[in-house]
């Protein structure tokens, strides 16, 4: 079984891209984990200015409370709607921030 210098070489460059390959993910993971912290202090407040109470339908609601971070570039608001004289629902509406760019997303959870 000999090995010909074709086959060490391509085994060589295969190894080399794995490398390259897992140091690019890492650093691209660790800048991902690091805006976490961004969005935290500078994507709730742009996100707390965007949202508009009026949006989300009938009756008395009370919007923007309870704003956090569960994600990096997501964050969440509680809503609470009320109904005279039926209950007051209460939901928790996600948000896409990205340096200043905001969107709803379509995810809500009832709380």
């Amino acid at each position: 079984m000999t090995t010909t210098a074709a086959g060490n070489k391509g085994n060589r460059w295969h190894k080399r891209c794995a490398w390259r390959l897992s140091l690019i993910l890492a650093a691209l993971s660790c800048v991902y984990f690091a805006c976490w912290n961004l969005t935290r202090h500078a994507g709730i407040p742009d996100v707390m200015a965007h949202v508009n109470p009026s949006e989300f339908g009938v009756g008395e609601v009370h919007g923007g409370s309870n704003p956090a971070c569960p994600l990096p570039f997501v964050v969440g608001v509680d809503i609470q709607m009320i109904y005279w004289p039926a209950p007051t629902e209460e939901y928790r509406h996600y948000y896409f921030w990205f340096f200043g760019y905001t969107f709803k997303l379509p995810y809500e959870r009832d709380l």
